[in-house]
């Protein structure tokens, strides 16, 4: 089974989508959405996610490498 890894969207700013047509409410609602957004909800629980993201926090920090 192969994987694949997501690039980070580039940087958008408010203007930005304003300037193509949303309207305030709708920047709001799509800032919020996305800041709460989790792709892998659906593949692992809860203390799986919090085990990850400590491990990410670990490795950030220098305090594991990467293997």
């Amino acid at each position: 089974m192969t994987t694949s890894t997501t690039m980070p969207a580039p940087p958008v700013t408010t203007s930005d989508l304003e300037a193509v047509g949303l309207t305030t409410l709708e920047v709001a609602r799509l800032i919020y959405t996305r800041k709460h957004y989790n792709p892998f909800r659906e593949h692992f629980s809860e203390s799986e996610l919090q085990r990850l993201s400590f491990l990410r926090w670990q490795i950030e920090h220098g305090r594991v490498e990467r293997g």
